[in-house]
């Protein structure tokens, strides 16, 4: 039918009535006949135009149907309630009379259908914004159309509207049960940054991989979800999987050895066994050729000007960086030459600090191993210094192919490398005590004055406020550690001081990973020990900041066998006072090196017995609390922790003592 035809005849409804209606129908089918010949051609634009005439149609004979009461109120109901496809249209309406449903649903399917084929050919042209903009149309005529949801989901995605994506992705799964791909997306999404939600993530990586335990990459991601919750049992299960599966992939080491170390009952000789039992089969797998690269006697000069090289993917406004730049601000550069390569493509301020500080610093993100190393090697480094280890997006693998003399680690993870081509581990003699020197991969390389030093910028800290007891009436202890590093062991020793303690409660906080069901999994391990839900406070990121939200405690508890360090150094700058077990290994000791250096070792203790009786200590004399809060900001002011100059020279001492002993050494480096 021609619609310019059409559209004359329905100009208005005066001319349809009881004894013309069945003509007006067979006009309406003839229209819609046309329609479904034209999307049956494929000429989609077309057939979207003449269908949103035919519905046209459709609603005026619709409403002078109603008008003139020749439908019953059953029909009138059944038709307005399934007439936008909210659910499966009745075959046949009680009023013989009426017509046309079987019609409209197929328009309706068909325009659906004609608006998600354009909707495709933009996808796959690039053009998301109109992908976008005829997915939405499409959904008008059929939101539980799969593909629609599909197509919409994947533009929003690309578009970075991930939680609208996300919201797609479910219609999708809900609607086409054996779209398992459906899962996986799902827990991509809910793991990126603007949404976190970390239990959806966990429950659609662990349906999807029920049905595919082959896709590696998704058990990576898993068990990175399942470390930051601090399910360490399953993570190690996921990243086993994936060592099965690829034994040349580097990821799942990283997360299998932080993940390691927050499991008690690991003693150091046993994470040294591990870490290099890992690290070689890896090395094996991937084919990486150790020590290639070879260096010159005559670079031996024990007074030279030495280079050393900082690998880091942290050289941005990361706690690393808060120990690492006064050290890069300090540099004797005189006697030495500092190179900084970022492995990471994140930049800010800090990194503009950095490039500042040094004329050679190399973004190498793009990089490959070799490449890097090549890099490394060409730029005559002596002394190349590791700062990550086995975290984030470490590069330390390069370290095996050898590309400096003398190669250390040092600051961005607690323990050994677990690489024999590494030389060193830079640390104190707190950290890793002189007989403990075997237990290590690396020769403990000991900085005279201590093992850190932190950057203390007090301009973004609020004021200490008076301590909360004072107007809670109670005692509020704070764990502030990562989420991963709060074990059942160390909620064992908490509920017992809750238990000694009437007066007290507990708060966690730690940014967005304690979950609904992290908060369960917690709360079910206190109430083994009947410890009340009401004494226990979570508490989500601060309004303001992280800092505003230590002063809502009266002093803090250190975990074990992973310690705090960052967040040891925020309680201290906010004056919370806070306990702490030394431990057996450099995992354990951040917290009892920290407080050490500030002469606090009251706070410490060599077992949890004394852990538990240093809390009950601040717990039953709180004025001790307030002294403390008035007095450990300045204290850790006035401590070699902030001797910037200081420290730098004494580690300098130490990088001079690596190449002196490298140079009398009597064989050639290859």
């Amino acid at each position: 039918m021609d619609s310019e035809i059409s559209r004359e005849l329905f100009k208005g409804t005066e001319g349809i009535n009881s004894y013309n209606i069945d003509v007006w129908f067979k006009i309406f089918r003839s229209y819609a006949s046309v329609f479904e010949q034209i999307y049956g051609d494929k000429k989609l634009q077309e057939a979207i135009e003449l269908g949103k005439e035919v519905i046209e149609v459709y609603d005026i004979v619709f409403e002078q149907l109603k008008k003139d009461k020749l439908l019953d109120k059953k029909d009138i109901e059944i038709v307005q309630s399934k007439f936008r496809c909210e659910g499966d249209i009745p075959p046949k309406l009680s009023n013989k009379k009426y017509q046309g449903l079987d019609f409209i649903k197929k328009i309706m399917k068909y325009l659906g259908y004609a608006y998600r084929g354009l909707a495709e050919e933009a996808y796959a042209a690039k053009d998301y914004t109109k992908a976008l903009k005829l997915s939405k149309n499409a959904l008008l005529y059929g939101p539980k159309d799969v593909l629609v949801n599909f197509t919409l989901a994947k533009t929003l995605a690309i578009m970075k509207a991930n939680r609208e994506a996300a919201d797609s992705y479910e219609i999708v799964v809900k609607y086409d049960k054996n779209y398992n791909e459906g899962k996986r997306l799902l827990a991509e999404l809910y793991k990126s940054e603007d949404i976190a939600d970390t239990d959806r993530s966990i429950k659609n990586y662990s349906e999807y991989l029920q049905k595919a335990d082959s896709d590696k990459y998704s058990w990576i991601n898993y068990a990175g979800q399942l470390y930051k919750l601090g399910l360490h049992k399953e993570c190690a299960r996921a990243c086993e999987m994936v060592f099965k599966l690829d034994a040349t992939l580097y990821t799942p080491i990283i997360v299998y050895m932080l993940n390691l170390l927050k499991i008690d009952g690991y003693d150091q000789e046993s994470i040294k066994n591990i870490t290099e039992r890992i690290i070689e089969n890896h090395i094996k797998a991937a084919g990486i050729k150790k020590h290639i690269y070879a260096f010159n006697n005559k670079n031996k000069d024990p007074n030279k000007k030495l280079k050393i090289g900082y690998l880091s993917s942290d050289l941005y406004n990361h706690v690393v960086s808060r120990f690492l730049l006064p050290i890069i601000e300090h540099h004797n550069k005189n006697d030495f030459d500092i190179y900084m390569y970022a492995v990471s493509g994140k930049k800010d301020y800090v990194t503009e600090k950095y490039q500042k500080l040094t004329e050679h610093f190399t973004i190498c993100n793009q990089m490959n191993n070799n490449e890097l190393a090549k890099k490394i090697y060409e730029d005559d480094i002596d002394i190349l210094i590791d700062l990550n280890i086995h975290t984030g997006d470490a590069r330390t693998i390069v370290m095996a192919q050898k590309p400096a003399p003398i190669q250390a680690i040092y600051l961005g993870y607690p323990n050994t490398s677990g690489l024999d081509t590494v030389d060193y581990i830079l640390t104190d003699k707190d950290t890793i005590h002189p007989n403990e020197a075997d237990l290590y991969t690396e020769k403990p390389a000991y900085i005279e004055m201590g093992y850190e030093v932190i950057n203390t910028d007090y301009s973004s800290l609020p004021e200490i406020t008076p301590a909360p007891y004072i107007k809670n009436k109670y005692i509020t202890m704070g764990v502030f550690n990562a989420t991963a590093k709060v074990t059942d062991e160390m909620i064992k020793i908490w509920a017992y001081i809750l238990k000694q303690a009437k007066n007290t409660k507990i708060l966690f906080q730690y940014i967005r990973y304690y979950t609904e069901e992290n908060k369960k999994r917690i709360l079910a391990e206190f109430a083994k020990y009947n410890i009340k839900q009401d004494r226990i406070i979570f508490m989500d990121r601060h309004p303001v900041s992280h800092y505003h939200a230590l002063a809502k405690a009266d002093f803090a508890l250190d975990t074990f066998p992973y310690s705090g360090t960052g967040t040891t150094m925020d309680s201290i700058m906010m004056g919370l006072p806070i306990v702490c077990v030394e431990g057996y290994h450099a995992t354990s000791r951040p917290t009892s090196r920290i407080l050490k250096a500030m002469n606090e070792t009251d706070l410490i203790s060599r077992d949890f017995d004394g852990y538990v009786e240093n809390a009950l200590k601040l717990i039953k004399n709180p004025k001790l609390i307030s002294e403390y809060r008035k007095k450990l900001r300045d204290k850790l002011n006035h401590s070699k922790l902030t001797d910037y100059a200081g420290f730098t020279a004494s580690l300098e001492n130490t990088y001079r003592k690596m190449w002196t002993d490298y140079c009398n050494s009597a064989s050639e480096t290859k």
